[in-house]
């Protein structure tokens, strides 16, 4: 049973290379919160897995909400582990999941770092040409040297958090604070109205103006996971200046 959360398709591409070599079932965080759907119980020597992109060194609050409400119910020599998606570094997201999962008296086996296309693109960029696709490459193999540890039920630390994980957390969550206003979002003129931005918004934070039929963010903030900036058809939607221009993500892969 794998849980996970993926804004941008990233961290599902791995959840499902996963999957499908282990042949245990894949499980969308998003749509189990938005379905209450809390309660799971574990066939005995079944793998758990829980699957996160890592936030400005921190656990989205969409995986601390749905790990505070989930009810597993363990079968025997269960085996547990957790895959942090990055472009940077995890820093002490690592640690931050496994503190959650603790909680619930889960403990966690193994631990997997993927490092990748970073999608936030206030800071960053994404690649274009063969430097995507040389990174998608090894984001693949990567992918499945994950997998293959995981079938095989590796006990191991692949996650390097880099100096003072805890301390570079606790620098970035004040700015994190900042980038999750929705008052960065803008719109520009490109916009069509499809509505798509609304529609697949995890925190249902954007709907249509009904005069204009252009999106308005309705919450002052949101996990600022940029989903709605990356998928729109149109590239109609920025977030502040710096993204003004840049290639946008679209889709994964």
């Amino acid at each position: 049973m794998i849980f996970y959360f993926s804004a941008t398709g990233i961290t599902k591409k791995l959840a499902l290379t996963i999957a499908e070599r282990t042949q245990e079932s894949a499980i969308d965080i998003e749509q189990a919160l938005a379905k209450e759907e809390f309660a799971y119980a574990l066939k005995d020597s079944e793998r758990l897995g829980f699957l996160s992109p890592v936030y400005f060194g921190g656990v989205p609050d969409i995986v601390r909400r749905f790990i505070e409400n989930v009810r597993i119910q363990s079968g025997e020599h269960y085996y547990c582990f957790i895959a942090m998606t990055f472009g940077t570094g995890p820093f002490n997201a690592t640690n931050q999941l496994v503190t959650l999962l603790l909680r619930h008296g889960i403990t966690t086996n193994a631990m997997f770092g993927a490092c990748g296309i970073d999608t936030y693109l206030p800071m960053f960029s994404i690649p274009d040409g063969d430097a995507r696709k040389d990174i998608q490459d090894k984001m693949d193999t990567q992918n499945a040297l994950i997998a293959e540890q995981v079938a095989d039920r590796s006990a191991i630390n692949d996650i390097r958090q880099g100096p003072f994980p805890r301390l570079t957390s606790a620098f970035m969550a004040p700015l994190y604070a900042l980038a999750r206003r929705t008052s960065n979002f803008h719109v520009s003129d490109d916009c069509t109205g499809c509505g798509l931005c609304a529609k697949n918004c995890p925190e249902h934070a954007i709907a249509l103006d009904t005069q204009t039929h252009r999106p308005v963010w309705t919450a002052p903030r949101c996990l600022t996971c940029l989903r709605c900036l990356h998928h729109c058809p149109a590239g109609a939607i920025d977030h502040g200046r710096a993204t003004n221009g840049k290639l946008r993500l679209k889709s994964y892969p």
